[in-house]
This record gives C-alpha cells, structure tokens and sequence, in this order.
C-alpha cells in the first residue's frame, strides 16, 4: 500500500515580500499566475508562502468547531 505524501506545504507570512525574496534564495521559485501566493519548488514539494491574514481566514473558515 502506497503512503499519502505532502506536495504543497503552505507558511503563514506576516512579511510576504522579505519571505518571497528569503525563500527564493533557498529554493527555485516557480512561475504562478496568482501573485498574492508564491510558489517554490523544494525537493519536489511546493512551498506555498500566504500572507498570515488570509491562511487564518482560510483555516476559519474549513475548520468544524469543536463539540461543546
């Protein structure tokens, strides 16, 4: 049987340009159409770098309240 494995780790960024420029240093940056998230490609993974704002929002709004 065939373990799941991670392709796109996300990082909450509170500064998206100084991390963009920080992790294109580290990794080869990959084209996207979608500015406000870039990509890097990382040992055959994508890093995704959102800004901390909007990857609250996202995880608010996917995440079932815990029962009472």
């Amino acid at each position: 049987m065939a373990l799941p494995r991670m392709t796109v780790i996300t990082l909450g960024i509170a500064n998206l340009a100084r991390a963009t420029g920080f992790y294109s240093t580290l990794f080869r940056p990959r084209p996207s159409r979608n500015t406000k998230c870039p990509l890097h490609t990382a040992a055959r993974r994508l890093l995704s770098l959102r800004p901390l704002e909007k990857l609250a929002e996202d995880i608010a709004q996917n995440t079932p309240l815990p029962a009472a």
